[in-house]
Formats: structure tokens, C-alpha cells, sequence
């Protein structure tokens, strides 16, 4: 009997703090692309993928240590998160740079999620993860969206089991 390999429906990448790993987070989110068949929002989610990542590098990344780029499929989307363990959680904020609203205007969700130590900025294109709805849980505020402020900022378990996943190796290289 042929059974057919279903590919991870989760994949993670650290990398070191250096200006560098930007450009290689956005390398592994296109073979991630790639190898998941994904072909709608791939430059938008690109995009994020170095807005995100450049932004953990600028304010979110101690010296010595890492961020971690994780990136998930779900029926009808996808999810790309960023992790630093840095203080603080992100927002848009006048005179702060274009990097979050550029992030806002091209998803369709996404927020910020505190974490010991640091935070995690997502965002999602597609249906939402898990059928989530609603207000969201006040981690970030959705005021001023074109939906009218009811976006939803949906709660995730970092031990969830999601079926098939993969973690790739500390990314190092400079």
C-alpha cells in the first residue's frame, strides 16, 4: 500500500541576531511556500516575513540571542509568527516607521501575543486559525480596520499539537 506523505503543517526557524538573517528568514518562508504548494499572498507574505523579523532585530532581540520565525498552514490559511524575547509588545504608533502598518494593510489578521520572555507578532492570511471569531482578547487594538474594528486577535497555545510539524535546525551562518 502507497500512502502519501502528508508535508509539516508547521515549520520554525531561529536565527542569530544579525541584519543578515532577514533576508535568510525570508529564504526559508519561500521554501516553505514552496514546498506547501502556496502560491496565493507568497509576496505578501514575504513582505511580512522581513517587516517582522527586521522589526524583532531593531527592538526586540537582546545581544546573544535569536528570534524565531514559525510559520503554519491551517484549512483555508496561513499563519506567520515572530518571536523575540524582548520587552515590550508591538503597535503602531505615529513617527514609528511604516514596518506594522505596511504588515496591517497586507494581512487580513494580525496582532501581538506576550511571551516569557519577549512577545510574538503574527499575522494571518485566510480564514482565521482554528474558526476563531470575535473581538479578539484585547491584546491588541483593532480600531481604525476596514472591518470596523471587529477583527479578531485570536488566543494560541505555544504546546498546541497541530498535526505534522518540523523545527529546522538554529540558523548561525552570517
Amino acid at each position: 500500500m502507497i500512502q502519501e506523505i502528508e508535508p509539516a503543517r508547521m515549520r520554525d526557524r531561529y536565527f542569530a541576531r544579525s541584519r543578515q538573517t532577514v533576508a535568510m528568514a525570508r529564504q526559508f518562508t519561500a521554501e516553505t511556500l514552496d514546498v506547501w504548494g502556496v502560491t496565493q499572498h507568497r509576496d505578501d507574505l514575504l513582505l511580512c516575513v522581513s517587516e517582522l523579523a527586521g522589526n524583532a532585530l531593531r527592538h526586540g532581540v537582546p545581544p546573544g540571542r535569536y528570534y524565531r520565525v514559525r510559520l503554519r498552514r491551517y484549512e483555508g490559511g496561513l499563519r506567520l509568527e515572530v518571536h523575540d524575547s524582548g520587552p515590550g509588545l508591538s503597535r503602531t504608533r505615529v513617527g514609528d516607521g511604516y514596518g506594522l502598518r505596511i504588515v496591517e494593510a497586507v494581512s487580513d489578521r494580525w496582532g501581538v501575543l506576550p511571551r516569557q520572555p519577549g512577545k510574538s507578532v503574527w499575522c494571518e492570511f485566510g480564514a482565521p486559525a482554528n474558526g476563531a471569531t470575535g473581538a479578539g482578547t484585547g491584546l491588541r487594538s483593532m480600531q481604525g480596520r476596514p472591518d470596523g474594528g471587529t477583527g479578531t486577535v485570536i488566543p494560541y497555545d505555544y504546546d498546541c499539537v497541530c498535526g505534522p510539524w518540523e523545527v529546522s535546525h538554529v540558523d548561525v551562518s552570517q
